[in-house]
């Protein structure tokens, strides 16, 4: 089932970005929701983040540097139990790299002269 989630609720499930996909996605536009499987999610109960993505994050990425607020997702069905194993196991590798959110992501694919410029 495909539902269509914001994509501000959704914590990037990679703590670095493959360039040379976020650049095919940027040039194909057209392609970014025709790729199987969709965006992968598993839902996460009672976190400021109601999703994380385990598949599309170069997709995800995309969309937000387009200003693409709302998404085609296909959340994965998995127990609570499961959930939190993953969104624990992402939570600590991320705030061990120094990542909190989309501004950071981009930081790490941006070359050097930009990314000094970042706020």
């Amino acid at each position: 089932m495909i539902n269509r989630v914001y994509l501000y609720d959704i914590q990037p499930g990679e703590d670095s970005l493959c360039k040379d996909s976020v650049e095919y996605f940027l040039e194909n536009r057209d392609r970014l929701f025709k790729e199987k499987p969709p965006i992968n999610i598993f839902i996460i109960k009672g976190h400021v983040f109601k999703y994380y993505a385990i598949e599309g994050n170069s997709r995800l990425f995309v969309c937000h540097k387009l200003g693409i607020t709302e998404i085609p997702v296909e959340p994965e069905e998995e127990n609570e139990i499961e959930s939190s194993f993953w969104y624990e196991s992402a939570r600590i590798r991320y705030y061990s790299e120094g990542i909190m959110g989309w501004r950071d992501l981009e930081s790490r694919i941006l070359p050097t002269e930009e990314r000094e410029r970042l706020p």
